[in-house]
């Protein structure tokens, strides 16, 4: 039973990692100039936002395990401009 659990949130942390990258991906676009930012800011502000919020923990874990502080750091980056907010990242 222990293994079955395990999975579902193995399976649960997986698809928020791929949601988590594809929000990357949409910042690094934006950074890069390649999409509209006030076209996906439209779409997209809240979606970044709930995520940024509901996996704060996962995001922070990830970036600080074995070193890679540049993971999720321009989804980070992307939430506090959005937000306003003039936290570091």
């Amino acid at each position: 039973m222990r293994l079955v659990i395990h999975s579902v949130n193995i399976n649960k942390r997986y698809k928020a990692t791929k949601i988590l990258n594809f929000l990357v991906e949409i910042a690094v676009c934006i950074e890069k100039e390649i999409a509209d930012e006030d076209v996906l800011k439209s779409f997209f502000e809240v979606i970044v936002d709930d995520y940024c919020d509901k996996f704060d923990d996962l995001i922070h874990s990830r970036r600080e395990g074995n070193g890679h502080r540049e993971r999720y750091k321009k989804l980070v980056e992307l939430n506090n401009k959005w937000n306003g907010s003039r936290e570091t990242t």
